[in-house]
């Protein structure tokens, strides 16, 4: 194990020991930060804290590189489109000083927003999600996060296994039939899932969780002040308080 493996490791352990609701509250100001940033500098300097705290929840870095590949194919027409139909003061080869800066704005703002939301949804677990709604009064909610995790792994796997049909014998003329096979394929799995989910209901959904206890140790006490301090920080900056 290198260094900087135990380092991730051990950062990992200290935010997991912190209390659910000192989680969320970061996961919540980092998507409202990034939703109502207007300064391509605090823009930046929040994709860095939000792609720190991926890392340091153990979020492999082939799993970050692989969101940004997906993220190009968005970015790249936003850039595109704005870099060359933008009116403005033309700078080289048709691209105006105008449309560089909404575009690159634009494509950040996304970038920012698709983080911070991989972000929240890492920070807290299955169990607290079940636990939070329940609290809250969703129950309504509880089918439809016990159908996530496993429909995100069969419609990961058939898509792909489609794709790679596609790839080998398909031409771009039948690009519109795979993508009805595979809309088709994710509705049939679904219906299954959400069969299989009524039928066979876990029994530990019931079961009462503790949400709002903590370890009463100084290490969780102290990882519950970071976070909440981390999220006020971040408050506090997005609302452009010195």
């Amino acid at each position: 194990m290198t260094a900087l493996s135990a380092l991730r490791m051990r950062c990992a352990g200290y935010i997991w020991e912190s209390h659910v609701i000192a989680r969320l509250f970061v996961g919540i100001t980092c998507l409202g930060a990034g939703l109502h940033s207007d300064s391509m500098i605090h823009a930046l300097i929040l994709l860095a804290v939000v792609l720190a705290l991926l890392l340091a929840l153990g979020t492999p870095g082939a799993t970050v590189l692989r969101a940004a590949r997906v993220l190009a194919f968005l970015v790249l027409p936003i850039l595109i489109l704005h870099l060359w139909l933008t009116p403005g003061r033309l700078l080289v080869g048709g691209i105006s000083a105008e449309g560089l800066e909404r575009g690159g704005w634009l494509s950040l703002h996304l970038i920012l927003m698709y983080f911070s939301a991989m972000l929240f949804s890492r920070l807290i677990t299955l169990q607290e999600w079940m636990a939070l709604t329940s609290a809250c009064g969703g129950r309504r909610l509880q089918p439809y996060l016990l159908l996530l995790m496993p429909l995100a792994r069969q419609v990961r796997w058939r898509t792909r296994s489609l794709a790679r049909q596609w790839h080998q014998r398909g031409t771009w003329r039948e690009l519109a039939l795979a993508l009805s096979a595979v809309v088709d394929q994710c509705m049939s799995v679904s219906r299954r899932q959400a069969d299989s989910l009524w039928l066979r209901w876990p029994a530990s959904v019931g079961a009462p969780h503790p949400l709002f206890a903590m370890a009463a140790s100084v290490q969780a006490w102290s990882a519950t002040l970071l976070m909440l301090l981390m999220g006020a920080g971040i408050l506090a900056a997005s609302m452009g308080v010195r």
